[in-house]
């Protein structure tokens, strides 16, 4: 049986992995030359996907603090052009939420939030009537803080769902000059969840 995940990001990554060979294959993102999505390439992996009879599964996609109006752009014109391809080929897809895989492989990791930046949110709403001033420096501050203190867990994240893929997912997910292949491992992740559900 092989199963298909997709992580629809410019740095996610395509993985099929066949569970009776214990093989995983990775498929190159549909970017063109242009750094726009390409449909034709979509379409040509959607039939790679139908040929193998795999599942397929992809992370959905949804805003998130931080993110630029360009960037949102570009990956929800990905995921819905990917649910396009793949519906048009006949090829049912789970839409998965990122926490739900996450959750289920025990790869959740909790934003260490040092800062107090939801307490100093609610005092700076209070104190911009009087004092404004000084609340909007200290809610500054904050807000670097609490942006790095994201930045760590996304890291963390990746790192945790590096290891998992490595142990358990049939490959060591590293290119032969040593980079990390995270969102391929992500994807193979996805897949697994798609094994599990499905």
């Amino acid at each position: 049986m092989n199963d298909v995940g997709i992580d629809p990001g410019k740095k996610g990554g395509i993985t099929m992995v066949n569970w009776e060979l214990r093989r995983v294959e990775f498929y190159p993102l549909p970017i063109g030359e242009d750094g726009s999505w390409d449909a034709d390439m979509m379409c040509t992996l959607a039939d790679t996907f139908r040929f193998a009879r795999a599942r397929v599964g992809i992370e959905k996609v949804h805003a998130f603090p931080g993110m630029s109006a360009a960037t949102l752009t570009q990956t929800l014109a990905g995921y819905y052009l990917w649910l396009g391809v793949l519906a048009g080929k006949g090829i049912g897809v789970m839409q998965i939420r990122a926490e739900d895989w996450r959750r289920e492989h025990e790869l959740e990791v909790e934003i260490d939030c040092k800062c107090g930046i939801r307490e100093l949110r609610k005092a700076s709403r209070q104190a911009l009537g009087r004092a404004g001033r000084a609340a909007k420096t200290s809610l500054a501050a904050a807000e670097v803080l609490h942006a790095k203190e994201k930045d760590e867990a996304y890291q963390k994240r990746k790192a945790l769902s590096l290891a998992y893929a490595r142990q358990h997912l049939f490959h060591s997910y590293q290119t032969p000059r040593g980079r990390a292949l995270e969102g391929e491992a992500e994807a193979a992740i996805i897949a697994s969840y798609v094994n599990r559900k499905a």
